[in-house]
């Protein structure tokens, strides 16, 4: 399942607007007959668990994909009143795939899952190593901040890319500038 948060603990509505981006995710799975989308408006993980659970059968396996700056997060108490017992519930209906990202290494990663409020939770952690290069940086930002004036194709996947040509600067077969110029197209 491809799941859109309609709610984020942290961060404001950056980026593309809500709509934008879940028309994106169905594009990406009308391909994919094993591939479901749904949007939630919770923002705390065990909270999208729940979501998830009412919808799907008994023992559907729940993996959520972080970067590894999700992951720290997850872990903060300001967003719990009981930390351990929400951490529990979630780690027992679900677990991590988590990434490295930017200066995060895959050693700093790991060094975080034995911290002690983390390491009753680390098994049902698995961290995945993302090459450096231009596949780590996943956000728009960091792939404008990385390639300003570089095409980015690479990083949208085909089935979206004719969706969001028209979209600005922000995905698909765009050159990717400073702040304050103009995008330019490419051309096939």
């Amino acid at each position: 399942m491809l799941l859109l948060a309609t709610v984020n603990v942290d961060k404001g509505g950056e980026g593309l607007p809500l709509e934008r981006r879940f028309d994106l995710l169905l594009r990406f799975a009308e391909s994919r007959p094993h591939v479901s989308v749904a949007a939630v408006g919770h923002g705390r993980f065990v909270d999208k668990l729940e979501a998830i659970r009412a919808a799907y059968p008994a023992g559907t396996r729940v993996a959520f994909l972080l970067g590894f700056d999700t992951l720290a997060r997850l872990f903060d108490p300001k967003y719990y009143a009981d930390r351990g017992a929400s951490l529990t519930r979630l780690f027992d209906g679900s677990e991590c795939i988590v990434a490295n990202r930017g200066k995060d290494t895959p050693s700093a990663v790991e060094a975080f899952l034995t911290r002690p409020e983390v390491a009753p939770f680390a098994r049902r952690i698995h961290v995945v190593t993302v090459a450096d290069g231009p596949r780590h940086r996943l956000g728009h930002r960091g792939a404008r901040a990385a390639f300003p004036g570089e095409p980015i194709d690479e990083l949208v996947p085909p089935e979206i890319r004719p969706s969001v040509a028209d979209w600005g600067d922000t995905f698909g077969s765009v050159r990717h500038t400073r702040r304050g110029s103009a995008p330019s197209r490419l051309r096939p």
